[in-house]
């Protein structure tokens, strides 16, 4: 039976889902010497009951002024847009000291949910910082800094603009598109592409690690990952390049997502079909009921979609770049890699071929039902496992063959980030590649809270939500206690409570089977009316053309 998902929206040409889902991050916030930079407009304020928003401000153009606080900005030209919004380049007229430029997002919002969201992929961004400043070792973040935010008005509902940091470099999916320098051999690719997947996971891996406490990207691929420095032939000269990782517009709160009963279950599945995991499949098509028995990929769904799609992106820049090249008749240390290449291709040809089956129906607004039983009946999930168990095969062969150097490290890890069945750790990458170590720290608490007027996220409003928190905490353990008193004082009312559970679970039961058979008769009168009205309307038809046919004669 197939589950009913979210309706999917278009975003830079790929296939996602919305997700409504919010909550913020002041407990980590609240020491943050970023705590001025967020400015909501006097009547955006508070998500759950947000009143009608401030004048609309200027829309983004060549040449436009925008103000968010104590800064000021001028857009230059535009970097990207799509159903979501835009993106503009923008010089720093006045704010903070040596900021030249900026990236300037704005999200437009039809509803709270989807205003809290966007106001969610700030929050992380802010958070994400606060985690790296308080590491002992110098961690650099590879993501945009937020300078500054705003919540205003637009004509359809809100619009969260955020100036950020401007990532250097281009889309790691241009990057792998361009066509091979002429001359290039297939070995020489082989050799500058190993180096890049090991700067790739060097660089999004700690990000990734810090960002785990406080929420899953959910997007993680080739289009949300800039390159940096990778456009020189020799792969010494390479060893210098940098990626980043951008585009929180879909990241969920991970500990609210994470537990039997979390939010895994009902949130909007979200990201690019073509680095989905089997996981994500399931949950497309099936639903959680899919995970019946399945406990490994249920456990991916929950925690390692981030690595999944890390170590597909990863595979994704190996075997491309080593493609876009002709093999020479000299390239005998290229036959190890050779079932890695087909393997990658298989699954290429497979999934990017499901992928454009959805995003068909999906671009021209038609009923996905019937594209998702028919992906059912063809066993898309048990190919995509047979497909992902060949390249882990391939993978693991390969690093066989080789020396004990740092491609065979780099194959493995790629091959266990695609196991469902492996608990991949990300420290495993600086163990294995080198760099700083991150301190694994408790989970920091969370405050599942709404905006207020002002500054978000000042000290103040934290100060308020730790004191709620632990009045909270108290209450808690008042209840404890009076449970613990009641028990003692009455023996039996445990084993009351479970009988009367026991008896409830029992109700529900009886009424779903009776409601069944009443839905059951309904369609079986259902169906024989319309059947009686279609051999009704066949037979006046037949009657029909016999008077006409007599007429003519």
């Amino acid at each position: 039976m197939l589950s009913a998902q979210a309706p999917l929206r278009p975003s830079r040409g790929v296939v996602t889902l919305a997700s409504p889902r919010y909550s913020k991050i002041e407990a980590i916030l609240h020491k943050s010497p970023v705590a001025e930079r967020s400015q909501l407009s006097p009547r955006a304020a508070d998500a759950q009951g947000i009143a009608a928003p401030a004048p609309v401000d200027q829309d983004y153009a060549e040449g436009a002024e925008v103000w968010m606080g104590n800064h000021r900005f001028v857009c230059t030209h535009a970097l990207g847009r799509g159903s979501y919004g835009e993106v503009w380049r923008a010089k720093v007229i006045s704010g903070e000291k040596d900021l030249k430029e900026v990236a300037l997002k704005e999200v437009l919002c039809q509803s709270q949910g989807e205003l809290q969201q966007a106001i969610f992929e700030v929050q992380v961004l802010l958070a994400l910082e606060r985690a790296a400043q308080v590491q002992q070792e110098g961690i650099q973040l590879r993501v945009p800094r937020c300078i500054a935010y705003k919540v205003g008005a637009s004509p359809q509902g809100w619009r969260v603009r955020t100036a950020m940091t401007v990532a250097p470099g281009e889309s790691l999916d241009c990057f792998i598109r361009r066509p091979a320098p002429a001359g290039c051999s297939c070995l020489k690719a082989l050799r500058k592409a190993l180096v890049l997947v090991g700067r790739l996971l060097r660089d999004i891996g700690p990000s990734l690690q810090l960002l785990g406490p406080i929420a899953w990207h959910r997007d993680v691929n080739s289009h949300n990952i800039l390159v940096d420095g990778a456009q020189h032939d020799s792969p010494e000269l390479c060893e210098s390049a940098s990626f980043w990782l951008i585009d929180f517009g879909l990241a969920v709160d991970s500990q609210s997502w994470v537990s039997e009963t979390g939010k895994w279950r009902t949130e909007y599945i979200g990201g690019d079909s073509r680095y989905w995991p089997p996981s994500s499949w399931i949950m497309h098509l099936v639903g959680p009921e899919g995970f019946d028995r399945r406990p490994d990929l249920c456990e991916q769904y929950q925690r390692r979609l981030d690595i999944h799609g890390l170590g597909i992106t990863a595979l994704e820049l190996l075997c491309s770049m080593t493609m876009a090249c002709t093999p020479g008749h000299h390239e005998e240390e290229l036959r190890p890699w050779l079932p890695i290449l087909e393997a990658w291709k298989s699954y290429r040809e497979a999934v990017w071929h499901w992928w454009s089956v959805v995003y068909a129906v999906f671009s021209t607004g038609g009923d996905l039902g019937p594209v998702q039983q028919q992906l059912v009946e063809e066993r898309l999930i048990e190919r995509l496992l047979d497909l992902l168990s060949r390249i882990r095969m391939a993978l693991r062969r390969c690093a066989e063959e080789l020396p004990q150097d740092k491609s065979r490290k780099l194959l493995r890890m790629i091959a266990d980030m695609l196991d469902e069945g492996k608990t991949f750790d990300l420290r495993e990458i600086q163990r294995l590649l080198g760099g700083p170590m991150i301190d694994a720290k408790p989970k920091p608490k969370r405050f599942h809270t709404s905006p207020s007027n002002g500054h978000v996220c000042s000290p103040l409003k934290a100060e308020v939500a730790l004191q709620a928190n632990r009045m909270h905490s108290a209450r808690i353990s008042h209840d404890a206690e009076r449970r613990e008193k009641l028990e003692t004082s009455f023996p039996g009312h445990q084993s009351l409570l479970l009988r009367m559970q026991s008896f409830s679970a029992q109700l529900r039961e009886r009424k779903v089977q009776e409601g069944a058979t009443a839905l059951e008769l309904q369609l079986q009168q259902l169906r024989r009316k319309v059947v009686g009205q279609a051999r009704h309307r066949l037979q006046h038809l037949a009657a029909e053309h016999v008077r006409r046919s007599e007429t003519q004669q």
